[in-house]
């Protein structure tokens, strides 16, 4: 099992294209040792997930449910301590 060096974070569609291109073409050196979370905002990223899951663009690739926490403490504990969210 390769360990990934680079881990892409998106919540737009927009962003899942640009780690897309980033790994394509290999900018940051990223080829075969990248992973990626995608936070799932609505249903029209559906088919760049199953299109990324299939061509095998990123060593993983994780789904989550997008997080909308209420309370700026909420907000605070989980860029402070993402650990506790995966």
């Amino acid at each position: 099992m390769m360990e990934s060096d680079v881990l892409f974070i998106c919540s737009t569609n927009y962003t899942i294209l640009n780690s897309i291109n980033t790994v394509t073409h290999n900018l940051i050196d990223s080829r075969d040792k990248s992973d990626i979370v995608i936070f799932l905002r609505n249903k029209d990223m559906i088919p760049y997930i199953k299109k990324m899951s299939a061509l095998c663009i990123f060593n993983n690739v994780y789904v989550y449910s997008f997080i909308n926490y209420g309370t700026s403490l909420e907000k605070i504990k989980l860029i402070l301590l993402p650990e506790l969210f995966l």
